[in-house]
C-alpha cells in the first residue's frame, strides 16, 4: 500500500454513479472530528464544479455533498482506510449520474472537475504546516496530534525524509502535541 510507504497528505478517488463529493465517514455513524473542515472542502469542490458545468451538474444531495454513512454504510471502503489508517485525508468524488461515461463525454467531464480538483489539491496550503527536526536540525517522523480535538486516528505524521507536515484543519486556535520515539 503506497499510503504507508509515502506520506500523502490529501487524495481522492473517482467513480461514476451519482455526482457528489462523499466525504467520511462511511464506517461509522459518528461524524470525523474535523467534519467542519470536511464539508468545507467538499462545498468548495462542488460550488466550483457547479461554476464550470451545466446549471443541472452535482447539484444533488446536500449541493453536491455527503456524508459517506448518511447516504449508505460502506465498511472497507477506500477513503476510510486512507484516512484512518494511513493518516491523510481522501474523499470519494462522484463525477456522472452515468456509471461508466462513454469516452467521448470524459473531455467534457474533465472541464466541468478541473478546477475543482486543483483547488482541492491547494487545500494543502492551508491550515497548519511545519517542519518537524530534532536539536541539530535531522528530520523526524512525528505524531501531530491537535490536543482536544483529535479521535479516531485524526492525528497525522510528518514526513520521516523531510520532517514536513500538513495538518489541514477548519480555522480556529488549536494546541499540538508532537510526540517521537527517543525525543
Amino acid at each position: 500500500n503506497l499510503g504507508y510507504a509515502n506520506n500523502f497528505v490529501l487524495s481522492a478517488n473517482f467513480h461514476g454513479g451519482t455526482e457528489v463529493v462523499n466525504y467520511p465517514w462511511d464506517t461509522w455513524a459518528h461524524l470525523h472530528p474535523d467534519d467542519i473542515w470536511w464539508q468545507y472542502i467538499s462545498h468548495f469542490y462542488a460550488d466550483t464544479c457547479q461554476a464550470n458545468s451545466p446549471t443541472n451538474y452535482m447539484n444533488g444531495f446536500n449541493d453536491g455533498i455527503t456524508n459517506g454513512y448518511d447516504w449508505y454504510r460502506i465498511t472497507g471502503g477506500r477513503q476510510d482506510f486512507f484516512t484512518y489508517f494511513c493518516f491523510g485525508r481522501e474523499v470519494t468524488i462522484e463525477i456522472s449520474d452515468t456509471k461508466l461515461l462513454s469516452p467521448s463525454l470524459l473531455p467534457a467531464h474533465w472541464n466541468y472537475n478541473r478546477k475543482s480538483f486543483i483547488k482541492y489539491m491547494e487545500n494543502t496550503l492551508h491550515g497548519i504546516r511545519g517542519v518537524v527536526t530534532d536539536t541539530v536540525g535531522t528530520s523526524l517522523k512525528a505524531k501531530i496530534t491537535v490536543l482536544n480535538h483529535d479521535t479516531d486516528s485524526s492525528f497525522i505524521y510528518s514526513d520521516s525524509r523531510t520532517g514536513n507536515f500538513y495538518r489541514m484543519i477548519y480555522a480556529g486556535t488549536y494546541n499540538l502535541k508532537f510526540t517521537s520515539p527517543g525525543h
